[in-house]
């Protein structure tokens, strides 16, 4: 069998079992067996792939057949440029929320020396990615992070490392490991905004594979916006901003909820889908 002939048996297979761009996730999965780029592959595409490669690809492909992440089987995921250790411990790091680090990247040059705060943290692919860019640009940065979840954090922490990241990490709930008196110039999460009654019918990749934690808003999936937005003003900096990621259809909630607590000139942004994503506002 040739490389080109495993692909096609690959996507064939994928397909049965209803696997979302089953031609993508075949292709990645073969590229990451034999270290290929996809140059690499068109060059080699009619050589015969190695018995033990195949069999290999075989496993892998019975693995995404069972709507394990693809992310999770190779076990990395880029974003903003950046690659990140993932596993079932924490959400994959999803394009939506380059949009959210994009505007806060935006919003946080207003600072001279700007001390953010990154909650719920998870990968850690918000703080990382907030460091990595602004530290290009500014001549002092701190950026602390916190999650509930000591096994998130450990993925954070390597992560960290990885991307020569220096963040400090907390573990606990919400605010509950910090203390009062260091003050943010901006607030960052990306929170659990889904409604607890449509978690089962997501799709098996977020609903089985994906922390339940990470994924549950609560009934109405408004309970951390409300939370946060709350004790964030305990925290924030005189001007500090507090920015969240927002479910589609959650822009004028969250918007009500922020300006009730009295968060001033409040707005609420799309992203690349078009879709309500960004929701941020000043202290």
């Amino acid at each position: 069998m040739t490389y080109d002939e495993a692909l096609k048996s690959g996507i064939a297979y994928l397909e049965k079992h209803s696997v979302p761009n089953a031609h993508f996730d075949a292709e990645e999965l073969l590229l990451y067996l034999a270290k290929f780029s996809k140059a690499d592959f068109l060059m080699h595409r009619i050589d015969e792939i190695p018995e033990n490669l195949e069999n290999d690809y075989v496993l892998l492909l019975e693995q995404r057949g069972q709507r394990i992440p693809l992310q999770h089987i190779i076990g990395e995921q880029d974003f903003m440029g950046l690659t990140f250790l993932v596993n079932s411990d924490v959400l994959c790091p999803r394009l939506d929320t380059e949009s959210v680090v994009e505007r806060a990247l935006q919003l946080a040059g207003k600072y001279e020396n700007p001390k953010i705060l990154d909650l719920c943290t998870g990968s850690g692919c918000i703080a990382i990615s907030m460091y990595h860019f602004l530290k290009q640009e500014k001549k002092k940065i701190s950026v602390d992070a916190v999650d509930l979840s000591e096994k998130a954090l450990e993925v954070a922490k390597k992560n960290a490392f990885s991307n020569r990241a220096y963040i400090e990490f907390y573990q606990g709930d919400l605010f509950e490991p910090l203390t009062t008196e260091k003050k943010y110039d901006m607030i960052i999460s990306n929170p659990p905004y889904i409604p607890s009654r449509v978690i089962d019918g997501l799709m098996p990749e977020v609903r089985d594979h994906e922390p339940r934690t990470a994924l549950d808003g609560d009934e109405d999936g408004l309970k951390f916006y409300r939370l946060i937005s709350e004790q964030a003003k305990n925290y924030l900096a005189p001007g500090g901003c507090l920015v969240y990621e927002i479910g589609f259809n959650q822009g004028e909630d969250v918007s009500e909820i922020m300006n009730e607590l009295g968060y001033k000139n409040v707005s609420i942004e799309k992203d690349l889908a078009q879709n309500d994503r960004i929701a941020y506002g000043f202290l």
